[in-house]
């Protein structure tokens, strides 16, 4: 929290900043913090749902959001996006506002020590 809160100081003070930085940390795939609470809390790692599925069930939500007027669990947005990992670059924010990335496990180990 710190690393992203310091870039956040440094872009608004920068001379000459960037039009847009990237303020994040490792790129890790998403299933990195399952794995991370395996190793930590004994944890399973969750079941993996094909695409197919997943889809078809997101659009029963929806639907089913449309007849209640309530929120769906999951939609078709959320299923396309854990679908993919999306790397980003921070590498202009580490080379132009000094940001450090603190390694992952660290991060969420300091994370779950706040909760």
């Amino acid at each position: 929290m710190d690393d992203v809160a310091n870039a956040h100081v440094a872009a608004v003070t920068c001379r000459d900043p960037a039009r847009e930085y990237v303020i994040g940390g490792v790129n890790a795939p998403q299933r990195a913090i399952y794995e991370f609470l395996r190793d930590r809390r004994g944890r399973p790692l969750p079941r993996r749902v094909p695409y197919a599925i997943a889809s078809a069930a997101a659009a029963a939500q929806e639907g089913l959001a449309a007849i209640t007027k309530r929120p769906p669990v999951i939609t078709r947005g959320a299923v396309t996006i854990f679908r993919h990992d999306w790397p980003l670059d921070a590498a202009p924010a580490a080379r132009d506002l000094a940001l450090t990335i603190t390694p992952l496990p660290d991060g969420l180990d300091r994370t779950l020590a706040a909760l």
